[in-house]
């Protein structure tokens, strides 16, 4: 196998710091909203803010590893030059992923019941994550411990975004310090390196388009044991099926794209509802990303067809 091409670098500080700047003003707004008018606050962060992440996920990965708040606050550490910045083991970093996809599947479902409904909570929430990531900045290299861990975030950005093919890594990463072997941010351009990363979490990924239905087939009036019967018991039987028909690397490439559409299948009209838009807009917002979708991931498409032919 050809050794695959890392991304590269470019000086784009000023660019950086002008979308950070913009990332921590849409988090400001959040947190204002949530304690002015709580309602707007949790329809923004729900219903606006969290269903964009997705497809940025899948259009530009390393776009988002830039932006998102949590990363931004990490790399504090690095710019000041304070902090011991321990390097993690391969086996540890592999060992927080597990972690944050079981993370994952305690929060998401958690949604329905606490995080939806009780802007306290998400408020109280917000500032936890945010101490843990700059935390993290201080006592590991680079996105080690938390960005390239433990954050339950993580698995859905290298689930969505193992189809596109960057050119640019994060600007943290700009000097590598290698916090964690074949970094997929690093060899974002590699689909291959990207796959052969989450192989280690197949069974959680065969499970997540499950999970998702699962989440959006439960409701605010299910009991708690309920909500979590409904999202593990569908992603059980959607790791079965996927594990059975495919398997491998085919399994990893076909639960990124049944996820995605699961998701958005339910969240265009919820979003639209909660909105109020004008009901055409659904096949409007259905349209657009679909477009988005298979521009997306244009680059893996061709790879994969010049490999067969």
């Amino acid at each position: 196998m050809a050794e695959p091409k890392e991304t590269i670098s470019p000086p784009y500080s000023r660019f950086w710091l002008l979308g950070s700047g913009f990332s921590l003003i849409i988090l400001a707004i959040t947190v204002y909203l949530l304690q002015a008018s709580p309602e707007q606050g949790l329809n923004f962060l729900w219903s606006l803010i969290i269903p964009a992440a997705p497809i940025i996920f899948l259009l530009a990965p390393n776009l988002w590893a830039s932006f998102c708040p949590l990363a931004i606050l990490q790399s504090v550490g690095r710019r000041i030059k304070i902090g011991s910045r321990t390097k993690l083991s391969d086996n540890t970093v592999q060992s927080l992923q597990h972690i944050s996809w079981g993370l994952l599947f305690v929060l998401v479902p958690a949604r329905i019941f606490l995080f939806n409904l009780e802007a306290q909570v998400v408020l109280l929430t917000i500032p936890l994550l945010a101490l843990v990531a700059l935390g993290s900045g201080f006592l590991f290299d680079g996105f080690g411990g938390w960005c390239s861990g433990a954050c339950p975030i993580r698995p859905v950005e290298m689930l969505y975004g193992q189809y596109n093919q960057e050119r640019h890594r994060p600007e943290a990463c700009q000097s590598c310090n290698n916090c964690q072997k074949e970094c997929s941010r690093l060899y974002s351009s590699s689909n291959e390196v990207k796959i052969n990363n989450m192989l280690p979490f197949q069974n959680q990924i065969f499970s997540f388009p499950g999970f998702i239905l699962g989440y959006f087939l439960s409701s605010s009036t299910d009991s708690i044991a309920m909500v979590y019967l409904k999202c593990l018991g569908i992603a059980l039987l959607s790791w079965l099926v996927i594990r059975v028909l495919f398997n491998g690397r085919k399994g990893v490439i076909i639960s990124g794209i049944l996820a995605i559409g699961v998701y958005y299948g339910f969240t265009v009209p919820s979003v639209v509802g909660v909105w109020d838009l004008p009901i055409l807009t659904i096949p409007l917002l259905y349209g657009i990303l679909i477009a988005l979708f298979f521009w997306g991931i244009r680059g893996f498409i061709t790879k994969t067809l010049a490999k067969t032919s």
